[in-house]
């Protein structure tokens, strides 16, 4: 699933991924306030989640990674994820993937689906639970 060229949805299709949904559907629900610079944010994801039948919840902001691999105190790669990561063209900005529990999908049109964990910068990781 990818997302168009220049545009700035890429968290509707990580979502999307994660909430065996559609981008349509997803932003059909969840109206964008008029000020709402960058689209959707997480608190619209979480309660569209819920809406669908599943729990979102942050396990961390900042990981800490020695030798290209996250230090955690159990394995977070083994629940599928939505993930916040870095934007591979602007470094003030953020991208959304999704992590399937065995590889990433990203919505980048341009990005090879599957890269490895260690070719992003992780900001956040929403592990994503069926209720």
């Amino acid at each position: 699933m990818k997302q168009e060229y220049g545009s700035n949805n890429c968290l509707a299709f990580a979502a999307a991924m994660a909430f065996n949904s559609s981008v349509e559907e997803i932003e059909s629900q969840i109206p964008l306030a008029p000020f709402a610079k960058g689209g959707l944010d997480m608190q619209d994801i979480i309660r569209f989640g819920l809406l669908k039948g599943y729990y979102t919840g942050a396990i961390f902001i900042e990981p800490k990674i020695y030798f290209g691999k996250i230090i955690q105190p159990f394995d977070i790669k083994e629940s599928p994820a939505i993930v916040i990561v870095k934007s591979n063209y602007n470094a003030d900005e953020t991208h959304a993937v999704y992590w399937d529990g065995q590889m990433i999908w990203d919505p980048d049109p341009g990005v090879d689906d599957g890269l490895e964990l260690s070719s992003y910068k992780i900001l956040a990781w929403y592990p994503v639970t069926k209720l």
